[in-house]
């Protein structure tokens, strides 16, 4: 709960977009699992309509990387 208060701090007083970048720095300490996790749930709940009634649109994957995708 520590680490999401400062991430959500962090958030307001740097922004999304350089908290992502400082949290992919040193991926070994939970943060930028963690701030995926929040930013991915709040989207979903934000967005509840579009889970509850949208529909499912499976994507190719190509290139040398095709098999690392999720």
């Amino acid at each position: 709960m520590s680490m999401l208060s400062q991430l959500k701090q962090s958030e307001l007083e740097i922004g999304p977009r350089a908290l992502a970048r400082e949290v992919s720095v040193d991926r070994a300490d939970g943060r930028v699992k963690l701030y995926l996790a929040y930013k991915a749930l709040n989207w979903r709940r934000e967005n509840k309509l579009l889970f509850m009634t949208g529909a499912y649109i499976p994507l190719m994957s190509m290139g040398d990387h095709k098999d690392h995708v999720c």
